[in-house]
């Protein structure tokens, strides 16, 4: 590249491969750029879109990550709605006999606080 520019390379340039092959060194594969140009050409290649695992949102994430199976989601919101079953059960308080429904990995016993409370109050001895 310097002899084709006919002077040698600044010390705040670099030489950038256009299509990213280091050895194909071909005068119109190669592109003299500063090193914050050159940093701003490879960031827009870090970045993928990609869908959510959970909702199928498309979102952006860094490559590398993205390769590695990290960052599936598009939110937290999505991260937790997949690894925490959500579903809900329903039962009947032990305590007053209520049927109510609460999410599954709460394992819920009675419907409310008090009902738990009295239920313990209960078992007490005077």
């Amino acid at each position: 590249m310097e002899q084709h520019l006919g002077r040698p390379l600044e010390k705040t340039e670099l030489v950038h491969h256009i299509n990213h092959k280091k050895h194909d060194n071909r005068l119109e594969n190669l592109q003299v750029v500063t090193h914050w140009e050159h940093c701003a050409i490879h960031a827009k290649d870090a970045v993928l879109t990609i869908p959510c695992d959970n909702c199928g949102t498309p979102f952006k994430r860094i490559r590398h990550l993205a390769n590695e199976g990290k960052n599936r989601y598009c939110s937290n919101v999505c991260r937790i709605a997949k690894v925490v079953d959500l579903s809900h059960v329903t039962r009947e308080c032990p305590h007053c006999g209520l049927t109510f429904s609460r999410p599954k990995h709460l394992r819920p016993k009675f419907c409310s606080p008090d009902c738990y409370q009295a239920s313990r109050k209960i078992g007490e001895s005077p």
